[in-house]
């Protein structure tokens, strides 16, 4: 791990944006395919995605982050484990997990090795080595697996974030960074906490460099409630 790893230390910072705001999460029904677009987000390798994340059902495709072209997603698959490709590359999760509860996901994407790094509350699920391409690649949808056309996730999405690096997905789990809001000074590609929209509106807003996300429309998806009445266990604002 890079030594990036050590912003976990700047949490306490989360109040910079949107401070003393509660969270929200996003409900995706899948029909009629709620997602939310991206104006475009270049990601370079090395990075790190986190979310909680909450299927309604399982067995079936889920999308989370999608690129502007199919090599580059990050999903579950219908056999209930993680897929992430990102320009090209392929990698997945060894552990199956069936769950319908909230769980943490961590997913790195790595540059000096041909392969990623999975994480499911904050335990390491990756598979043996995958295949590694370029570095460079642009995500325009949140909810899906192919751009906003396919996989759509059902069921709830919430504290998403992208940081530069490879995180210590591990230790910042367990010291419980991510059951409050991801600070903005570590999640600098991108930090959708789902605070200062006070759960209403058609805009995702992204605490670190602006990158809005804009619904398919009103109620696609849907603001579902606050993290800490209907997030995860443990989430403190």
């Amino acid at each position: 791990m890079s030594g990036l790893s050590g912003l976990s230390g700047l949490s306490g910072l989360s109040g910079v944006m949107g401070g003393g705001l509660p969270c929200y999460y996003l409900t995706f029904d899948a029909v009629p395919n709620d997602y939310v677009t991206l104006a475009g987000l270049a990601l370079t390798a090395p990075f790190t995605v986190v979310a909680w994340t909450k299927r309604r059902v399982a067995g079936v495709i889920h999308g989370i982050l999608a690129g502007a072209a199919v090599t580059s997603n990050l999903y579950v698959t219908n056999t209930n484990t993680m897929i992430g490709r990102h320009a090209g590359d392929t990698q997945g999760s060894a552990t199956a997990s069936a769950t319908t509860a909230w769980c943490h996901r961590g997913y790195i994407v790595r540059t000096s090795v041909a392969d990623h790094k999975f994480f499911r509350d904050g335990v390491d699920t990756t598979d043996a080595a995958g295949t590694a391409n370029a570095n460079a690649a642009t995500y325009t949808v949140i909810g899906a697996r192919t751009s906003g056309t396919a996989g759509w996730w059902d069921g709830q999405l919430a504290a998403i974030g992208i940081a530069p690096g490879e995180l210590d997905v591990a230790a910042m789990y367990a010291a419980g960074t991510f059951h409050r809001p991801l600070d903005p000074l570590v999640f600098t590609l991108a930090c959708w906490n789902m605070r200062q929209e006070l759960g209403a509106g058609t805009t995702l807003v992204d605490e670190a460099i602006g990158a809005n996300g804009t619904f398919k429309g009103a109620g696609e998806p849907a603001w579902g409630g606050l993290m800490s009445v209907g997030g995860p266990a443990g989430w403190s604002d």
